[in-house]
């Protein structure tokens, strides 16, 4: 996998397989595993939908950019509430509110 400041756009070239300069669905998701993000079916399609607010069914480069910043923060937020790093956290409502305002 990548990691680091540059790894969005670069893997956005990357895996832009038709050199379109958007990423579609299903070239989004080999992007984002390729990065260490593995997201289910449901998950994956709020998370782009939330992204592509045109429902263009694509996104550029610097959509693309926003969801790998938002799963980056996602991903240290979850992190820490997962004390033993389980893959699985409970939160009280108000963890959940501090939790939830940090993913903005």
């Amino acid at each position: 996998g990548g990691g680091g400041a540059a790894f969005p756009q670069k893997s956005f070239y990357h895996f832009d397989g038709d050199g379109n300069g958007i990423l579609d669905r299903g070239e989004t998701s080999r992007a984002l595993e390729y990065n260490g993000f593995r997201l289910d079916k449901p998950a994956f399609n709020s998370v782009f939908d939330s992204f592509d607010p045109t429902h263009s069914g694509g996104l550029g480069v610097s959509e693309f950019i926003g969801v790998a910043a938002f799963l980056s923060t996602a991903k240290n937020v979850f992190g820490a509430f997962d004390f033993n790093g389980s893959g699985k956290i409970t939160l009280n409502f108000n963890q959940f509110c501090y939790a939830a305002s940090h993913l903005q």
